[in-house]
């Protein structure tokens, strides 16, 4: 990253263990791959305010490494085809800290599938409808599982979470009213039929498919799991 993105990151991870410490039910909350130049700001310019923070965890090892070797893993990136249902106990989420302002867009993935571990991503497509791309800084995807585990909604954790300038709103809000428009703006697939994606999706949604059990399970950095 460059030195403004690890500057962004680092207000990022300050605000994830602020967030968590007011949280009505707190998780476990580990920052691996500890080390370089984020360490340097967090000891030298943030003076090492970090060691006298509550109930967080700054290690070196990778996620891997960092996670409980007995609780399963799951690396929350948005390109995966697997959307999140719910937050399972026992189970480590890693919510990957990078800020590279799409130059290196898949990372996170790529990183995951190397490692052999499973993937998710959050259901946004599935309860809300947004202006710009379902990415979401560090700080609002600890949020959002936050808000969750005391909500146990995830369109009300969404509304509560997610930057107004996204212009997000609940699937099922006016869309009566958009129905007219959305008919005469949407391109129309030959024989008139809306073109949508290979899942039955207006082409500018990305919505994935539920985990399931029945399903091939991918295998998937150990920042965020629920306490219980």
């Amino acid at each position: 990253m460059l030195d403004k993105e690890l500057v962004s990151m680092a207000s990022q991870a300050t605000r994830c263990y602020s967030d968590n410490r007011k949280a009505r039910y707190r998780a476990n909350f580990v920052v691996s791959s500890f080390g370089g130049e984020m360490r340097n700001r967090f000891e030298q310019v943030l003076s090492n305010q970090y060691k006298s923070w509550k109930g967080v965890h700054f290690v070196e090892e990778d996620f891997l490494e960092a996670a409980d070797v007995d609780k399963s893993i799951v690396y929350l990136t948005a390109d995966s085809p697997y959307t999140l249902d719910r937050l399972e106990p026992n189970t480590t989420y890693v919510i990957g800290g990078i800020i590279d302002r799409n130059r290196e867009k898949g990372l996170c993935y790529r990183v995951a599938r190397e490692r052999n571990v499973r993937t998710a991503k959050l259901p946004i497509g599935e309860f809300m409808v947004l202006q710009s791309r379902h990415v979401l800084a560090t700080n609002h995807v600890m949020e959002i599982m936050l808000k969750w585990l005391e909500l146990g909604d995830w369109g009300a954790a969404f509304m509560q979470v997610i930057p107004t300038r996204k212009g997000g709103k609940l699937r099922g809000e006016g869309e009566e009213e958009e129905d007219d428009q959305e008919d005469q703006q949407v391109p129309q697939a030959p024989g008139g039929a809306a073109a949508t994606d290979d899942e039955g999706n207006l082409a500018d949604v990305e919505k994935g498919t539920a985990i399931e059990a029945e399903k091939p399970q991918e295998p998937a950095p150990a920042s965020l799991e629920p306490s219980e």
